[in-house]
């Protein structure tokens, strides 16, 4: 009698089942995530550089051979703000562009943008189709007309 376990093919299709069970399984668990349409208010990208006055006392202020220390500008990461009417609320969010050759969202000031909020995030998708991570930094209610 033969087994039912065994395959003229092999492990093959015991290994699609096994990978087709776990695929379900781990989409099963996934939220759907529901996409607002808005409306950008503004957008500013800054690149601030401040000195740090108190930069050269460090090391007993002075560089190589007793000479004073230039002070070194303290940079910041460069960033983008965004401000988005949605249905309900107006976001104010902030990207941090890691790397200076990053990308920021391309977007248009008074055009529709399509975004969702989880928690602190918002996740923005530019004109280009590319989806943006943003951490918000301000949260403001509209009044009811």
């Amino acid at each position: 009698m033969p087994s039912l376990l065994k395959s003229p093919l092999g492990a093959y299709p015991r290994v699609v089942i096994c990978g087709l069970i776990l695929c379900a399984i781990a989409t099963a668990g996934q939220k759907q995530r529901s996409w607002q349409n808005g409306k950008v208010l503004d957008a500013q990208r800054s690149n601030e550089k401040t000195p740090d006055a108190d930069s050269w006392l460090l090391f007993g202020g002075t560089g190589y051979g007793g000479m004073p220390a230039k002070p070194q500008p303290e940079t910041y990461p460069p960033s983008v703000t965004l401000v988005i009417e949605g249905e309900t609320h107006v976001y104010t969010s902030q990207q941090k562009l890691p790397w200076p050759w990053s990308k920021p969202a391309n977007i248009s000031i008074n055009g529709p943008v399509k975004f969702r909020v989880e928690r602190e995030k918002l996740f923005v998708v530019d004109e280009d189709g590319r989806e943006h991570t943003l951490i918000i930094t301000k949260k403001v209610l509209k009044p009811r007309s």
